[in-house]
């Protein structure tokens, strides 16, 4: 007798497809789940950071096993599956409990390997290990004479990251605020500190030495804090107090395994629970040291370390007004933390107002918060959009140029180079080049290992994504804010959905399909390719052009100076109002 395998690693198509129905059906229930463990949990700090409680399906995979679960519940219903296999041990011990209770005699295995499940197993003490070497190296690169001088002027916060990426041919690369202090003047610049997050850790002072010969003012946090600072954060898993997670349910199966493998896989996680820790502490000393502030921004991705950053703002200078400025657009049924809860609100660990570049975002926000004040600004990272005129555009001599933006996650950047792989194979009788645009912060050889050997119609780019753009036709990606830039120009954008797991889909639901289409394999590919760039192209070139000056209207506001001064509060210094 044939055994019929169920591998939720390598689903079908179908299947795929299902999974990512199954995503937008159970988020309520999953929101109830997360209610349910904030009112177990006792509200500290090391509690508020926790991944349990991020809803971040990078750093946490309780919501993704969770999708799994249900889709497995569908399946076996409809078919006789005798073997199932899943990813984890975790997710495995839910789902032999499940089929014990219901009577079904499947056998379930799990993929990981040994290895890996070691390393899991030992993580928070290799964590912890990283965690104390940034500690030494922060607080031997403390510098107190460093510090804001305190007088009666308050200053104006604003948050950013630096990595390798932001450091270029020893060149610091603004990629976060672009514009936003080329017009205002001296004085006002003079208010304005960057407070960056290193996480090169082991070019902190390198960067530090370079930030003398710009013309920001950076304030770091390795100034202020003190050694019971990196103390308390690195005690934090010994602090933490436990609850019962077998106890949860989730649409009636008992999930605590799940939920237990997350719990102490990232409770000492270096770029979440560590920086946030640290993040809360640093208002504490900045309150301390009297500097007073007249504004906080945050780059808010309302990512564990978020959650540090602002619960510290909002208990250390509850009076100190602070915006939290999403500086992109990805896909909200996937990132839906990116989308705040009344939760996160009660807990304090929100901004009190959100801003996005575009009034088309602003309901987006609110989804599950419906009352938390979001407003719009300018689109910082966006600020090259508008110094390139709309132009209608042809494809040049009859071949298509394919523009491959390949986003920061190997797994969905593999996706697109796969069934790319498969169109160079199929799409023989057109002309067309491909051109590979990765992310900046994405690992490489990781994808060069997927093939044996690397296509040579993969041409691998670098450059300005705007200048790149004026070569493309047509845009193939998913994920990032990239596809809705490239609508924004007029180019069509396809989306590569996942083989194995969620799709990102970046490109809002009010944007028409006319421009952009989602693809899972080669054939509906090809058959997009045609509709989008091929077939009566002339007369939708034109059709393209209306529809990017919506985009652009409704989704990236134009960086100007009176948008900046609004954005910052600063009216009162441009009307010549209290300076102080």
């Amino acid at each position: 007798m044939i055994q019929k395998v169920l591998d939720l690693n390598n689903l079908s198509i179908d299947n795929v497809k299902l999974f990512n129905s199954i995503n937008e059906e159970i988020k309520y229930d999953y929101h109830k789940l997360i209610e349910q463990i904030y009112n177990q949990a006792d509200n500290s700090i090391d509690w508020l950071l926790n991944s349990l409680l991020s809803r971040n399906n990078y750093l946490s995979s309780v919501f993704i096993n969770l999708c799994y679960l249900e889709l497995l519940k569908r399946i076996v219903v409809k078919e006789d599956i005798s073997i199932v296999i899943v990813k984890t041990p975790a997710l495995k011990k839910v789902i032999v409990r499940y089929f014990k209770d219901i009577n079904k005699s499947i056998l379930v295995k799990h993929s990981e390997s040994i290895w890996v499940s070691t390393k899991k197993r030992f993580s928070p003490y290799y964590h912890f290990v990283l965690n104390l070497f940034s500690s030494l190296q922060m607080y031997l690169s403390c510098n107190r004479k460093r510090r804001v001088k305190t007088c009666e002027k308050e200053i104006i916060l604003i948050d950013i990251f630096i990595t390798k990426n932001t450091i270029i041919d020893g060149r610091y690369t603004e990629r976060y605020y672009n514009g936003l202090l080329d017009e205002l003047d001296d004085e006002i610049k003079s208010i304005i500190f960057f407070v960056p997050t290193i996480l090169l850790t082991k070019s902190i002072r390198k960067f530090v030495l370079m930030t003398k010969n710009l013309q920001q003012n950076f304030l770091f946090k390795f100034d202020y804090l003190r050694f019971a600072d990196y103390w308390f954060a690195l005690t934090s898993p010994y602090r933490i107090k436990k609850i019962d997670l077998k106890q949860f349910e989730f649409r009636d199966c008992k999930i605590g395994h799940i939920l237990e493998a997350d719990f102490c896989l990232n409770i000492a996680n270096p770029s979440s629970v560590f920086i946030g820790l640290l993040d809360y502490l640093f208002f504490k000393r900045l309150k301390a040291s009297g500097l007073k502030l007249k504004l906080v921004v945050d780059w808010f991705e309302n990512q564990v370390l978020d959650r540090g950053f602002n619960k510290g703002k909002n208990e250390f200078y509850p009076d100190v007004k602070s915006i939290g400025y999403e500086g992109f657009v990805v896909s909200y049924d996937y990132n839906f933390y990116l989308q705040p809860s009344l939760a996160e609100c009660n807990a304090g660990t929100l901004p009190n107002i959100i801003a996005v570049h575009g009034i088309g975002l602003v309901d987006e926000i609110k989804r599950y918060h419906p009352n938390i004040p979001v407003i719009t600004a300018p689109a910082f990272r966006f600020k090259e959009m508008y110094e390139h005129d709309l132009n209608y555009k042809i494809v040049q001599n009859d071949v298509l140029t394919i523009l491959a933006a390949l986003p920061i996650s190997p797994e969905q950047s593999k996706d697109i180079l796969l069934l790319l792989n498969e169109f160079i194979k199929v799409g023989k009788n057109l002309s067309f080049r491909i051109l590979i645009k990765p992310h900046p912060e994405l690992n490489m050889n990781k994808l060069y290992s997927s093939f044996f050997l690397w296509p040579p119609e993969f041409n691998q780019i670098e450059g300005s994504f705007n200048n790149i753009l004026s070569e493309a036709d047509i845009v193939v990606s998913n994920t990032s804010s990239t596809c809705l830039e490239a609508l924004a120009y007029g180019i069509p954008v396809i989306i590569i959905g996942s083989r194995c797991g969620l799709t990102q889909n970046p490109i809002p639901k009010s944007i028409p399909k006319t421009i952009w289409d989602i693809c899972y394999e080669v054939d509906e590919f090809s058959t997009a390719i045609k509709r989008l760039c091929i077939d009566g192209f002339e007369k939708k070139g034109k059709e393209y052009m209306e529809i990017a000056k919506n985009i652009r209207k409704e989704y990236f506001e134009p960086v100007t100076m009176k948008g900046v001064m609004d954005f910052l509060g600063l009216n009162d210094y441009k009307e010549g109002g209290n300076h102080a």
